[in-house]
């Protein structure tokens, strides 16, 4: 990451054309360049009212990710990153931000286009002694009212080892010359004054509002998973699965049913990377609760078994975490889902009071898990079938979720989230239960001794027993 103080000026200008810059010293012949920059910040622009610009910039010499905040005696410090992804903060950026957005979505805020007229100033030594620019801008506001905006300016900038006062020197040769000073701090600033938070009460706002929510807590997380922070992985997999629940549930008020079924494979692919790791991690928490509950004779052989079969693996290495949160994917997946929670598309019904439509949806998410729950059970030998009752109720779960944060929501509505929560976990835990015996059985050699593996099994059985029964009696309230 590259480190450097900013000390600018900036000025508006009437006239087409920049002052004569003879007054000022030997210069160079113009050059012009073409800046296209967005800029991001969270939907009620936190980084913005803090003083601190995140762009993302290209066509100049210093293409890639900006981010400016304030240092002293009016200066800014840049900090610079390799362009990378279009739609995708850096971690690194976001990790420095952290305090201010917390777990709110960092997104595009704002577009600008600039043709930039450049001409430096050099000192009596030939070197580079600051950078006068005349700007051309077109603005394109990315959050209501979404307006576009022109405009022409004229900004001066001091080279980084140049002494302060040459930027007074310069100042008073530009207002002499009929420049006055800007009004805004920078191009961004004057277009996002005029932002408001869109806090509209449609159906499609409200899942707008829910999968912004859920972006940001996965930004979040992501930047706890490149430290390697403790359950930041699964912290991850929960806000990817609240996503897919969200565009299973509610995706087609917001977007055409191809873009919501494109959007929850890449979220499940996203999931599937990170899976590996933390399935890993529960298996050793199950194997180590049922071992502690039986003999150590017993215990020994399975734990034996249990170890070599971490040691030795299967299959080829899957990727790492950290692998799968900067791959060209990831980010293009990113991509998907700032356009679903930023956008503006809908269809007829995603106009519709939010409550109504979203209890209704919501109801057929209720409607698959009483529908699987009978086929459960029904099927004689029913681990698979419990499994899929546990995944519509994660879908029941995280559908209601986004109904208990409407404004109007009931206290039944803010109720329901945590009804629900206890089946999925109780379902949780049948379904791990199931897996662990499952791989029991696999890593069971033939010379073991019978005894050891089956108390073990005897074990599990039981707790996966008692988390059914549970489940079944959640289940009965929740339904």
């Amino acid at each position: 990451m590259e480190m450097a103080f900013e000390r600018e000026r900036k000025y508006t200008l009437s006239a087409e054309h920049l002052p004569d810059m003879a007054g000022l010293g030997p210069a160079s012949r113009p050059r012009v360049l073409r800046l296209e920059a967005t800029y991001f910040d969270t939907p009620d622009l936190v980084l913005f009212e803090e003083g601190t610009t995140l762009r993302r910039r290209s066509g100049g010499d210093d293409d890639g990710w900006h981010l400016k905040t304030a240092a002293e005696d009016g200066a800014r410090l840049e900090r610079r990153m390799p362009a990378g992804g279009p739609c995708r903060v850096p971690i690194a950026l976001r990790d420095i931000v952290a305090g201010l957005v917390e777990a709110r979505p960092l997104v595009p805020v704002l577009r600008l286009t600039t043709v930039r007229t450049i001409r430096h100033l050099f000192g009596s030594d030939g070197d580079v002694r600051a950078e006068i620019c005349l700007d051309r801008v077109e603005a394109e506001l990315l959050v209501a009212p979404w307006k576009r905006s022109q405009w022409r300016e004229v900004e001066a900038e001091l080279s980084s080892d140049e002494p302060p006062a040459s930027l007074d020197e310069i100042d008073r040769y530009l207002t002499d010359a009929g420049l006055r000073p800007a009004a805004h701090s920078s191009k961004a600033a004057r277009v996002l004054r005029e932002a408001r938070s869109d806090t509209g009460r449609t159906a499609a706002d409200a899942v707008r509002a829910a999968l912004a929510l859920r972006l940001g807590e996965l930004q979040a997380h992501e930047v706890g998973v490149a430290r390697d922070d403790e359950d930041s992985i699964h912290d991850t997999r929960v806000a990817l699965r609240r996503m897919r629940s969200i565009l299973d549930a509610f995706g087609t008020l917001v977007a055409s049913s191809d873009d919501v079924h494109a959007a929850r494979a890449e979220l499940k692919w996203a999931g599937l990377q990170l899976g590996g790791a933390r399935d890993l991690e529960v298996m050793d928490e199950i194997f180590e609760e049922a071992l502690d509950q039986v003999r150590p004779e017993d215990a020994e052989p399975v734990a034996t078994a249990w170890r070599a079969h971490l040691d030795t693996g299967s299959g080829p290495r899957p990727s790492t975490p950290l692998e799968a949160i900067v791959s060209p994917r990831w980010d293009a997946m990113h991509g998907w889902l700032i356009e679903l929670a930023t956008g503006h598309r809908s269809d007829g019904k995603g106009s519709r009071p939010a409550k109504r439509e979203l209890r209704r949806r919501a109801r057929r998410t209720v409607e698959r898990v009483e529908r699987r729950r009978e086929a459960a059970e029904a099927t004689p030998d029913a681990g698979p079938a419990w499994h899929e009752v546990r995944k519509a109720a994660k879908r029941a779960r995280y559908s209601h979720e986004v109904i208990a944060d409407l404004p109007d929501a009931s206290t039944r509505d803010r109720n329901a989230p945590e009804v629900w929560k206890g089946v999925t976990t109780s379902l949780g835990t049948v379904q791990d239960i199931t897996v662990a015996r499952e791989t029991l059985a696999r890593i069971r050699p033939e010379s073991a001794a019978a005894d050891a593996f089956d108390a073990v099994d005897r074990q599990l059985a039981a707790r996966g027993s008692e988390a059914l029964d549970r489940a079944r009696a959640e289940l009965a309230d929740a339904l």
